[in-house]
């Protein structure tokens, strides 16, 4: 008897990557990099490599700021990274000659370049706020970018008794509603 290995195919965290210079551009070896959520007040820390780059993995949602600190340099924050599902920004961070006592302030707009993934999330308010159809769960896919749905029971041989969905163009056998891990 086969027993299927369980796939999972969505993300439910995020990450923040990015590299540490100088006001030069040269690279900033060992620099300490603070990723704090500013729900929750957790903090994880990294050192910057070789090359000054660093990556923090599995970040919960949530809103975070970047710290990076290295002694002889001012100590930089990034603030207002609003993380959802699958986002993977890139945050570089130049840090100043001088003191690392007092802290610079620097917000900026981050693209995310290494992920070609489309991610969406469904807020508390948009869920308890819209008007759905029946009270269907189900049309909260329909917020998404890219999506969207054959009608149940069409003429075509794509769609059956459930409404369908198309997601970026893929054809509609191609997603599963998931509910707590199972179909």
């Amino acid at each position: 008897m086969a027993i299927p290995a369980r796939l999972l195919g969505q993300a439910a965290t995020a990450s923040i990557s990015g590299a540490v210079t100088d006001s030069s551009g040269a690279a900033v070896p060992g620099a300490s990099i603070e990723i704090r959520n500013t729900n929750t007040g957790a903090i994880p820390t990294v050192v910057t490599d070789g090359q000054g780059r660093y990556s923090v993995p599995d970040l919960g949602i949530g809103n975070y700021e970047v710290r990076a600190s290295q002694t002889g340099f001012r100590t930089t924050i990034r603030s207002g990274l609003a993380l959802s599902v699958g986002i993977a920004p890139i945050v570089d961070i130049q840090l100043p000659l001088g003191r690392r006592l007092k802290p610079s302030l620097c917000p900026r707009k981050q693209v995310e370049t290494p992920n070609a993934a489309i991610s969406s999330l469904v807020n508390q308010t948009q869920m308890r706020e819209l008007p759905l159809n029946g009270r269907n769960f189900e049309q909260l896919i329909l917020l998404a970018r890219g999506v969207s749905t054959y009608p149940a029971g069409g003429s075509s041989a794509l769609t059956s008794v459930a409404n369908a969905y198309s997601i970026a163009g893929a054809r509609p056998e191609g997603y599963a509603n998931m509910l707590d891990g199972e179909d």
